[in-house]
């Protein structure tokens, strides 16, 4: 029960609102092909003068299925993969408070997970504390900063933005996770060539430099494997498999040249869509100990180059396929003689 009472709060706080239509807006968290996180923000509040106030909601449910390389009893990435399918719900709480005319926003919030695992279970391994048992509730805190100066009209883009952001799974509120976490974040977009339409509406054709940088560190004895697909170095080097290179300390920077054409305004409930090309470069580095284990990252550097093709539906979804050319060691997903990997895209990476 001390686990639920304070989400509920929380929540309870939000309904007593007064709400108006014009007040809530529709808040995309994340998916994947059968899973969904998404919900509602409401702005009717303002504690600060000309800043935005924002309270939002997300429920996130559906089945997940992932290949996890972490060897189960040893800690260090294993020849084969543990393949872990379950069922998740989960709920995320989160204010937002603008200052200086919303170019910085401070915010804060918890998530609650529930996740119901099919196959893949690890009764003893400490590796995965989370996957101990068949069911497994866990509470995440978060808090962070963004100072946003980036203008993002999706065709075209320009400017930068730099997050500082904390996290942390006290064993106070879990069973099964014990960790804090420290992520840095900045990126830049600069449009080098642009073409609009005489009628001043759809777009013709752009080509846009996007570079982001990224550092992670992570200490605790019980990480979750929720909030590791979000730091390894595996899920933020294009091409190589989630879960794979998950170590205390990552550093990637990823770099995009993005080519995008005619901009279709005449859709239907005002939709907007384009096709676009993306060539990419990634580089990384693992450092320290892989997560919930002493065993150290001997491979430390991971490098790709590639190409993603895809339409772009209010720069919100990105359908398409990615071919990556892997630089740097293998990729977990298809061998050790694996360079040339490819997979299909709901979104870009950033």
């Amino acid at each position: 029960m001390k686990k639920v009472i304070p989400m509920l709060l929380v929540a309870m706080f939000c309904t007593i609102i007064p709400v108006s239509a014009s007040d809530v807006h529709f808040v995309f968290g994340s998916g994947s092909l059968w899973y969904l996180n998404a919900g509602g923000g409401y702005k009717g509040f303002t504690a600060i003068k000309g800043n935005t106030t924002d309270f939002q909601a997300l429920l996130g449910l559906g089945y997940i299925s992932r290949d996890l390389w972490q060897n189960s009893s040893g800690g260090g990435l294993a020849d084969s993969s543990i393949e872990n399918e379950y069922l998740r719900a989960d709920l995320t709480l989160k204010a937002k408070q603008g200052f200086f005319n919303d170019d910085l926003t401070c915010y804060a919030g918890a998530t609650s997970e529930f996740d119901y695992h099919l196959s893949g279970l690890q009764p003893d391994s400490s590796v995965y504390p989370d996957l101990n048992d068949t069911t497994q509730l866990a509470q995440t805190l978060f808090a962070g900063a963004l100072y946003d100066r980036m203008d993002d009209k999706g065709f075209v883009q320009n400017g930068y933005s730099i997050e500082l952001k904390g996290s942390a799974g006290p064993s106070l509120l879990n069973e099964a996770s014990s960790f804090v976490s420290f992520h840095a974040e900045a990126r830049g977009a600069k449009t080098l060539f642009y073409i609009p339409t005489t009628r001043g509406k759809e777009n013709l054709f752009s080509i846009v430099l996007v570079d982001r940088a990224m550092l992670d560190y992570t200490k605790g004895d019980k990480v979750p494997l929720s909030f590791q697909k979000h730091i390894s170095l595996g899920s933020n080097v294009r091409g190589y498999a989630s879960y794979s290179y998950n170590t205390e300390f990552t550093a990637v920077n990823n770099f995009d040249i993005r080519f995008s054409t005619y901009e279709f305004d005449s859709l239907p409930f005002s939709l907007l869509a384009f096709p676009r090309v993306v060539i990419f470069f990634d580089v990384g580095y693992a450092g320290g100990n892989y997560l919930n284990s002493d065993v150290s990252c001997t491979d430390n550097i991971l490098a790709s180059t590639g190409i993603q093709m895809t339409v772009s539906v209010n720069d919100f979804i990105d359908l398409g396929y990615q071919m990556a050319y892997l630089l740097v060691d293998a990729d977990y997903a298809g061998g050790s003689d694996t360079h040339l990997t490819g997979e299909f895209l709901l979104r870009l990476a950033f």
